[in-house]
């Protein structure tokens, strides 16, 4: 018997077939072969995929009936390989032959393929949108000139490991195409209601095909899994068994409270969803392609926080935080958010329903040369609110600014709290506020609590305040404030003002020298010196 492979011909391009021709004035290529007795002519329709990544590319397979043994019936069977297989001769080109179609997978090869169309007798895409006909074969979108790809069902799925192409003397010349059977990317369609209404939002997709195949890694890709809360956070990923990540769309300040697999919401997905939809290989064609996820969010990025550290990991300035114990920083150990400290926030700070949690041992040092706000929090935002907790030894260090910074706020609590800020149930106690050798311009505003409208939160006991220098050598130190002689005229002290309501007045100068490290100010004394 002939070896198959020396019968088997590949042509890639149509530009190749031309180019045969070109050669041959009076005969194309496939004539030539069909002269030479290659009679039997099987075509790879790719049927909107692309071989080798490259329109306009084709695969013929000839075959010589003479180079095969008849059976009693005088018909010859010749089993066929696959246009992608690695058992596929690749003529004189060393690329592998490989098929693709962007956002589908092959679903197989048949013999039959028939346009879909509407109850019009129109063609229709995949998503039912009808389509015009161009003179060339094209479609595109009735009414538009976008190009349209048309939706087919086919018959008769050819088996490369059983199935044989069956010949016959007696059939003359004999052609047979086969057509690339593509299936859109399986789908889950995420919405979430607004008005009424069910809003898409987002789309998670995978290739049935692969995910279904034996041993394959991706065989989770059918699975979605629901977004549950984690280290104080809503966690919306979840790893797949190849390491790679499974993404739950989320939406910008909002969080994630139910997922539904109805519209009516009476499906409740608890924690994974197995896409439903299979293939019928009689037809070639999904169904329950699409798999709908109804989804419901509450208001604002919520965080759930039972542990100092998943405070310190979660900086948002736009956060909805529900404190549900009691917090300890450690007096530094534990980095309270900087995110919270330099920006202005118009989030939410609680403690749990019923709750009055305790923040303790915070310590927060600004040596930001550019932020202009500073504190706890750098500043809050009309609208924000921070209700029923309490903050216990405390310490806003002001250790560094830029040169001359202008319009700057400072303060324990807040650098500024806005007109319309909700501070209702805070308490502060045990707090000091630190201010180092910084220098300010113009508008500064530093305060004892917070700029602004500090009226909601009870002192239950006096913010202490200390100036110290920068340490130069020895036992030098560097300020940049003014000094003066205490009240009895003997030593120096820094020249800082402190109302009964807590704003701070310093008078800043160039470099002052002393050996002091740091002073405590009094502040009810500085007030009346």
């Amino acid at each position: 018997m002939v070896k198959r492979l020396k019968i088997l011909l590949l042509f890639l391009g149509i530009g190749a077939l031309g180019a045969g021709a070109a050669a041959c004035a009076t005969m194309s290529v496939p004539e030539e072969y069909e002269e030479q007795g290659y009679a039997i002519t099987v075509s790879y329709d790719p049927n909107g995929g692309l071989f080798l990544g490259r329109d306009g590319v084709t695969i013929v397979d000839m075959f010589n009936p003479a180079e095969y043994e008849k059976d009693a019936q005088g018909n010859v069977q010749i089993r066929l390989t696959d246009p992608v297989s690695k058992n596929r001769p690749s003529g004189s080109s060393s690329e592998s032959i490989v098929l693709t179609r962007s956002g589908y997978f092959l679903a197989g090869w048949y013999k039959t393929r028939n346009l879909t169309v509407n109850a019009q007798g129109n063609p229709i895409d995949e998503s039912g949108a009808e389509l015009e006909a161009r003179e060339d074969g094209t479609y595109v979108l009735a009414g538009t000139e976008t190009e349209g790809y048309p939706a087919y069902t086919y018959a008769d799925m050819w088996d490369f490991e059983t199935d044989k192409l069956v010949y016959n003397e007696s059939d003359g010349e004999y052609s047979l195409t086969l057509y690339a059977c593509w299936i859109p990317y399986f789908e889950f369609n995420y919405y979430y209601e607004e008005n009424g209404e069910w809003v898409n939002y987002g789309t998670t997709d995978f290739d049935y095909k692969t995910t279904n195949q034996e041993g394959s890694s991706s065989a989770d890709r059918d699975t979605i899994w629901i977004p549950r809360w984690n280290d104080g956070a809503m966690e919306y990923t979840h790893p797949y068994q190849d390491d790679s990540e499974f993404s739950f769309p989320s939406r910008d300040n909002y969080t994630f409270a139910a997922a539904y697999a109805d519209a009516e919401r009476t499906q409740p997905i608890e924690e994974t969803l197995v896409h439903p939809g299979t293939i019928d290989y009689e037809t070639g064609t999904a169904i329950d392609r699409v798999q709908n996820v109804y989804v419901d969010f509450v208001e604002g990025t919520r965080y759930r926080i039972e542990q100092a550290e998943q405070l310190s990991r979660h900086g948002d300035a736009d956060g909805w935080y529900e404190i549900l114990a009691d917090l300890d920083f450690k007096n530094g150990e534990v980095t309270w958010p900087a995110l919270l400290s330099t920006n202005e926030f118009s989030g939410k700070f609680y403690s749990a329903e019923g709750e009055n949690f305790t923040l303790s041992n915070i310590a927060v040092t600004h040596s930001n040369a550019t932020s202009l706000r500073g504190g706890l929090f750098g500043a809050i935002a009309q609208g924000a609110i921070v209700e029923n907790v309490s903050f216990e030894n405390v310490t806003f260090d002001l250790a560094y600014t830029g040169a001359r910074l202008r319009d700057t706020a400072f303060g324990v609590f807040a650098g500024f709290i806005e007109e319309g800020a909700q501070i209702e149930g805070v308490t502060l106690a045990g707090a000091q506020m630190r201010i180092g050798a910084i220098t300010l311009g113009s508008g500064y505003a530093l305060h004892l609590v917070a700029n602004g409208d500090s009226s909601g939160i009870e002192l239950l006991q006096d913010v202490s305040l200390v100036i110290y220098g920068a340490q130069l050598i020895d036992d030098e130190y560097n300020y940049t404030i003014e000094f003066v002689r205490d009240a009895n005229g003997d030593a120096l002290r820094p020249n800082v003002q402190v109302s009964n309501t807590g704003e701070i007045s310093i008078t800043f100068v160039t470099t002052v020298r002393t050996n002091t490290a740091f002073y405590e100010i009094n502040y009810r004394e500085a007030e009346n010196a």
